[in-house]
């Protein structure tokens, strides 16, 4: 028997004939400061909601932008995040929880966690919590899973997609690797692609983007290899857009 609340809820989310989702993280004020790209978010979103389909937000932000801009695009709650400037900024903290997240009535709550290090048993457990939580209020959990310091390894990124898998997540967001398309395809939950770090030119976004769908990803969420490009960042955006929906 499916759950119904969580099955309309992802179907908000992954709304298009296509089943494909383009997802604009802006969570990065809290590791990364006043970022060029996001001082004017409820601006970008006027700008670029037709072309996307959710966006990533903390909680600060949400509270910030008017409802009738919000209501244009999926939201997407994020619960965690620490700054680039704590001695370990891949150990996130708690800033909400499920039944705060609840009162905003997101699509999708996201929780990011980094495999391979200390605080690796300790996220785990938190996951865990929150996704048992979730599961009472019929909400998705996006897990977001990285392997430590960002390695680009696909070994250790098979792992997180398996282990996004085997720990209940709703949707799985991790790195690209070229080869990935057969471990998405036997995964039964929705594999999505982080952008990672800043790219040097647009064209490499493009291309980027271009080889994760052909791995068969089920859509893209990208911060600031979307949003940083300034004024150009629109167009970008309605390119990538056209990529994901193809």
């Amino acid at each position: 028997m499916r759950n119904y609340g969580k099955h309309h809820r992802l179907n908000r989310f992954f709304g298009n004939a296509d089943k494909k989702i383009l997802v604009l993280a802006m969570d990065h004020g809290i590791p990364n400061g006043d970022a060029r790209g996001l001082e004017n978010i409820e601006g970008l979103i006027e700008k670029v909601y037709s072309n996307v389909d959710a966006v990533i937000l903390n909680k600060g932000m949400i509270n910030t932008i008017a409802d009738s801009t919000l209501n244009k695009v999926g939201l997407i709650y994020k619960l965690n995040g620490i700054t680039s400037r704590a001695p370990n900024p891949y150990d996130l903290v708690m800033f909400t929880n499920i039944e705060e997240a609840l009162s905003y009535d997101p699509v999708a709550v996201s929780y990011e966690l980094y495999i391979g290090a200390e605080q690796e048993q300790r996220r785990l457990e938190e996951l865990s919590r929150i996704i048992r939580e979730a599961n009472k209020f019929d909400m998705p959990v996006i897990s977001h899973i990285y392997p430590n310091a960002e390695k680009k390894d696909p070994e250790i990124i098979s792992h997180c997609i398996r282990l996004g898998w085997e720990i209940g997540s709703d949707v799985i967001k991790t790195f690209y690797f070229k080869g990935m398309k057969e471990q998405i395809n036997r995964t039964p939950k929705p594999v999505i692609i982080a952008g990672g770090e800043k790219m040097s030119n647009q064209s490499d976004v493009v291309a980027y983007v271009s080889s994760a769908m052909q791995e068969d990803a089920k859509g893209i969420a990208i911060g600031r290899n979307l949003w940083g490009w300034g004024d150009q960042s629109a167009d970008l955006i309605r390119k990538v857009s056209k990529i994901v929906h193809t």
